[in-house]
């Protein structure tokens, strides 16, 4: 059979991406033809007329149907599933699909064919005010946040009932049959529904399936909150490590990186990369100001930040005791192997399964996939990434759906480790004094990146605390109660 998928990736890497990227595998290897359609909402563009046009392609966008209407004419799907369609498919694809008279089935993995925002909630109780072809009420209550997003939100789920997008669909499939049941009353012809979620009975908790292949119950990763655009994780050192633990017991992929300033502001400035942080499952806050930043405009208060090369200690620790491979990719040949023995006789039991130090450039795809191949080998659960920022998250991104396990960019502490540079004093990290004992041992080094990217990150704090305090700008909010960015 030939089947084309349809998907609107988020701006961070999430559970649906992962359904829609695993579906398209799964598919191939029962032997289907499978072709995609894809958009990203990693980088949305700024600035009012690149908003205004985002707002009108969620309603119709023209490039998406040309080029479904091209993978009809040249591929002659039998079928088409669409995941998320908006802002950059929308349900104008849907309908031409219909048009062409193809079978369309659409998973609704959330309420947001009813309900403009997806989650039947207004913040602090349930809401059903909205109907399919009366969304006005999430206007009225403002359920975005931001009344502009609000209009837009309620009025394209109308338009799209309106225009019959939604009845152009064969096959509605809900994750679960609490969702179905929701659906089917809020508007949805039940008929059309289909739950496809787990026999009842067949989930259990645990770190590893079953031998009869129960689901995994894994722990939820940490919310995460807007500083400048970037997407941090308010979390402590526990509870990441619990986290990337069962993610690498499981050898399923995930990323975890550490915002210090430097990376915040590279990141803020720099939407490529911002996308490619946004992306991961973790990005802690490895600076002070970075954790002190997100109690002042999110009031998240952390006991401590998420700093890089100690919680590489923590989840080394544990590795030694859950018998978890560990796999050290960077810097020099003599660093990396004084740091594997460093680490061996830090932790005895430890599994140090490889030390690798890459050439100092960029990947070449027959290089990555080596490498990948390599990684797999070595029975490792845990990747410690140590190439520098931006560098290290940039590989991370592009190897992460090869690797069986979790990635951690944890730049500088290989240095650390391996006795190659000091770290500042305890009581200097504390008070957020770590930078002027990092400026002191590398002048010429670090007065630019310190001086520049310090000042630039004391003026977008200034700003952005000013603009709530004052009511201006977007209520932003974090990744759990507000969908990323579609």
């Amino acid at each position: 059979m030939k089947i084309l998928t349809a998907h609107n990736h988020y701006a961070a890497h999430g559970g649906e991406c992962v359904v829609f990227m695993r579906e398209a595998e799964a598919l191939r290897a029962a032997g289907h033809e499978v072709a995609t359609l894809t958009r990203t909402s990693a980088d949305n563009g700024h600035g009012l007329i690149a908003r205004i046009r985002l707002a009108a392609s969620s309603f119709h966008c023209k490039d998406a149907v040309c080029e479904a209407e091209d993978i009809i004419r040249d591929f002659a799907p039998d079928i088409v599933h669409f995941h998320n369609l908006y802002p950059r498919i929308s349900p104008s694809v849907m309908l031409a699909c219909s048009r062409a008279g193809i079978p369309v089935v659409y998973t609704c993995h959330n309420f947001r064919t009813v309900c403009p925002v997806g989650t039947f909630s207004n913040g602090s109780s349930d809401c059903f005010r909205c109907t399919p072809r009366n969304t006005l009420p999430c206007i009225a209550r403002n359920c975005r946040g931001s009344l502009p997003e609000s209009m837009v939100y309620a009025l394209r789920n109308m338009a799209a009932w309106n225009r019959g997008a939604w009845n152009a669909v064969t096959l509605f499939i809900a994750p679960s049959h609490a969702v179905r049941d929701t659906l089917a009353t809020r508007g949805l012809i039940g008929e059309k529904i289909r739950a496809h979620g787990a026999p009842s009975g067949r989930i259990r908790r645990g770190r590893r399936a079953g031998p009869r292949g129960e689901l995994n119950a894994m722990t939820a990763m940490p919310k995460k909150y807007p500083v400048f655009g970037v997407l941090v994780s308010a979390t402590t050192y526990d509870e990441a490590a619990t986290c990337i633990m069962e993610k690498a017991a499981a050898r399923e992929s995930c990323v975890s990186t550490y915002m210090p300033v430097h990376s915040l502001m590279l990141a803020a400035r720099n939407p490529e990369y911002r996308a490619i942080v946004n992306s991961f499952e973790l990005a802690c806050p490895d600076g002070q100001p970075v954790r002190h930043a997100l109690a002042m405009l999110h009031g998240r208060t952390l006991p401590d930040r998420v700093y890089g090369p100690q919680h590489m200690l923590v989840l080394c620790e544990r590795a030694a005791r859950q018998n978890i491979p560990v796999y050290l990719y960077g810097s020099t040949p003599r660093v990396v192997e004084k740091l594997g023995d460093t680490l061996r006789e830090r932790f005895p039991g430890l599994d140090v399964a490889y030390c690798e130090s890459p050439p100092f450039r960029t990947l070449s795809d027959a290089e990555l996939i080596e490498t990948a191949e390599r990684f797999n080998a070595s029975g490792a659960g845990l990747f410690f990434i140590g190439l520098g920022c931006p560098r290290q998250d940039e590989f991370a991104a592009r190897i992460r759906d090869k690797v069986h396990g979790a990635l951690l960019c944890v730049g500088a502490a290989f240095d650390f480790h391996a006795g190659e540079k000091p770290m500042a004093p305890a009581w200097m990290q504390r008070h957020s004094l770590e930078w002027l004992f990092r400026l002191c041992k590398e002048p010429r080094r670090l007065f630019g990146r310190y001086f520049v990217y310090n000042s630039l990150f004391l003026a977008y704090l200034g700003r952005d605390i000013l603009r709530r305090r004052l009511g201006i700008g977007r209520n932003e909010q974090s990744t759990d109660e507000k969908d990323t960015r579609p």
